[in-house]
C-alpha cells in the first residue's frame, strides 16, 4: 500500500502498520476480538472503501491502539474525502501507528527537463492542491463548545449543537452518546441498516434493552452485547454509550437478538507451562463474555476475604481461558474460591455462575465451601465489572 496515492490509502497504510506493531495477528485472529468478520478486518485496511467508524475502533481496539487518536484520524478522513479539504492535523501522540500521512503532500515526484547531455534529472514534488492559493487564502477550521464553523475564501457555514432526539416520558434508563455521530440500527447487530444518527453529547432515553451482537466499547475497550432501544424502536449498541440499564432490569426480544446465557463449567488446572499459574477454563451455552474473579484476603492476618477480579474476557478459543499467578495464597490453609460467571458486558452481569476451590494440595476440588447471597452477588458483580488498572 503507498501511504503517498491519496488520503485514504494513506489511513489505510497506516491501519496495516499498526495491525504490524501489534505483531501482525492474522485477521481471522482480530476477528475474534473484534467483533467483526475478517473480511470486513481486512477491507477496512485495503485503501479502496473508506471504513465505518465502528470498524475503525473495533480494529485499533483489536490491535491494542489508540481509540481517541484514531477516532479523530477517522473524522480527518471524512472530511476530506466528502470536503475536498484538510482538517486541522491531529494531536501528538504515543500512537506511532497514528502520527500520520493523511495530510502528506500526496502528488508523485516528477522530473525536470533535461538541462543538457548527461544531466542529472531532479525530483521536485508537486504542490499538494490544499496550498494552492485558493486553499491557503482561507481554510479555517474552529471547534469550541459543539460548533464548528468553516470558512472558505470569505464564506462560512455554521452548525449549531448537538442533535439530540427528544427523551421518552418513561424512559427505563438513560445513557449519553460520546461519538461524534452514534448510529441507531434497526436490529441488533452492525449489519442492520442505519435508521437515523444521533450527535455526541446526547443523553438519550431507553426503554429496554436486548441482546445482539457483541460489540467492543471504544473507551474502555471491553466487548458488550447489550443494545439499547429507543422509543421509536431504534437500537444502539450499548459499547458506543456512556450509561447501563439497572441491574433489576433484564434483556427483552428485538429484531436480530441473541438468546441470553444459560449455563456455564468452570475447570482449574495447573499451567505446567508457567509453573505457580493456574489455568482458569470456563465454557457453556450461548456464552459471549465470561468474567474470572478470586475470593481471598490481600492480607491474611488483618483483611477479610472479598472478590478480586482476575479478567473479563470476551473471546473464547473455543473456551474462554484465563491465566492466573495466585502467588502465595495457595501456600494458606484454606483453599481459594475461584468463579466464572456469564457477563453481558461491563457491569452488566448475571446470575449464570460457576465456583471451584483451588487449594495446593488438590488443585481443582468439586466441592466448595457454602457462600451466601450477598457473597454470591458479590462474585457475579466483581466478575462482570469494567477492569480498572492495577
Amino acid at each position: 500500500m503507498d501511504p503517498h496515492l491519496g488520503p485514504l490509502q494513506s489511513f489505510a497504510h497506516d491501519l496495516r502498520a499498526l495491525r504490524n506493531q501489534a505483531g501482525s495477528p492474522t485477521y481471522r485472529a482480530l476477528a475474534k476480538t473484534a467483533g467483526y468478520s475478517a473480511t470486513t478486518l481486512s477491507q477496512a485496511a485495503s485503501g479502496v472503501h473508506k471504513p465505518s467508524l465502528e470498524v475503525v475502533l473495533a480494529y485499533v481496539g483489536a490491535c491494542q491502539g489508540d481509540p481517541v487518536v484514531w477516532r479523530q484520524r477517522w473524522q480527518e478522513l471524512d472530511w476530506v474525502l466528502r470536503h475536498g479539504a484538510p482538517a486541522a492535523a491531529p494531536s501528538g501522540s504515543a500512537d506511532a501507528a497514528a502520527r500520520t500521512r493523511t495530510f502528506k503532500e500526496f502528488g508523485r515526484p516528477h522530473p525536470e527537463p533535461h538541462a543538457g547531455p548527461g544531466a542529472p534529472i531532479a525530483a521536485t514534488p508537486r504542490r499538494p492542491w490544499w496550498r494552492s492559493p485558493r486553499w491557503a487564502v482561507a481554510l479555517a477550521v474552529v471547534a469550541a463548545a459543539g460548533t464548528v464553523v468553516v470558512g472558505t475564501l470569505g464564506l462560512a457555514t455554521r452548525s449549531t449543537g448537538p442533535r439530540c432526539p427528544s427523551r421518552p416520558d418513561r424512559a427505563a434508563f438513560t445513557g449519553t452518546s460520546y461519538l461524534r455521530t452514534t448510529n441507531v440500527r434497526r436490529g441488533a447487530s452492525l449489519d442492520e441498516p442505519v435508521i437515523g444518527t444521533v450527535s455526541a453529547g446526547c443523553t438519550l432515553g431507553f426503554t429496554s434493552y436486548c441482546l445482539g451482537q457483541k460489540v467492543y466499547d471504544a473507551t474502555a475497550r471491553t466487548p458488550d452485547i447489550r443494545w439499547f432501544q429507543m422509543a421509536d424502536g431504534g437500537l444502539v449498541a450499548s459499547a458506543v454509550i456512556h450509561g447501563n440499564p439497572p441491574a433489576s432490569l433484564g434483556p427483552t426480544l428485538c429484531r436480530g437478538a441473541r438468546p441470553a446465557p444459560a449455563a456455564i463449567a468452570l475447570t482449574v488446572i495447573s499451567d505446567s507451562r508457567k509453573p505457580g499459574s493456574l489455568v482458569l477454563r470456563a465454557e457453556g451455552t450461548n456464552l459471549e463474555i465470561v468474567g474470572f474473579a478470586a475470593f481471598y484476603a490481600p492480607n491474611p492476618a488483618a483483611d477479610a476475604r472479598q472478590w478480586h477480579q482476575i479478567t473479563l474476557s470476551g473471546t473464547p478459543a473455543p473456551t474462554f481461558d484465563a491465566v492466573w499467578q495466585p502467588g502465595r495464597l495457595l501456600t494458606q490453609r484454606d483453599p481459594v474460591l475461584v468463579a466464572a460467571v456469564a457477563c453481558l458486558g461491563g457491569n452488566g452481569a448475571t446470575s449464570v455462575i460457576d465456583l471451584k476451590a483451588a487449594h495446593p494440595d488438590n488443585v481443582q476440588q468439586t466441592g466448595v465451601p457454602a457462600l451466601t447471597g450477598p457473597e454470591i452477588d458479590g462474585a457475579t458483580r466483581t466478575a462482570c465489572r469494567y477492569p480498572t488498572a492495577g
